[in-house]
């Protein structure tokens, strides 16, 4: 199974979820704007993160242009996230501790059984 933090306003993050539901993978998707995501799962995306870490953050929200990141600070990066949801880059897709920020749409692929 895969899990899919979506944002239900981003042509990506639809993209997406539209190639994992046409797949017979099994999935959970997490609206991660009104789901709450725990400190754990923050620390689960982190950990996991095959991309770089300063990906993981949306630089072109307001509130991240008025900052200055530390992007080797963890701890920085979550509470930004656990405070600021919508600067999380999405579509971020889950398979086991692994996690990969799907942009392009088409690196979902890897992770899905399609019929061909």
């Amino acid at each position: 199974m895969i899990t899919l933090y979506h944002n239900t306003k981003c042509s990506k993050s639809l993209a997406c979820l539209k190639l994992i539901i046409s797949s017979d993978i099994s999935y959970k998707v997490i609206n991660y704007l009104e789901d709450d995501i725990s400190l754990k799962d923050y620390e689960a995306i982190i950990n996991g993160l095959i991309d770089p870490l300063e990906e993981l953050i949306r630089k072109n929200e307001p509130f991240v242009k008025s900052k200055k990141i530390n992007f080797n600070n963890k701890k920085e990066i979550i509470n930004i996230l656990i405070n600021n949801k919508i600067c999380m880059q999405r579509p971020i897709v889950a398979s086991g501790d692994v996690y990969e920020i799907c942009r392009p749409v088409d690196k979902v692929l890897k992770y899905l059984n399609l019929k061909v």
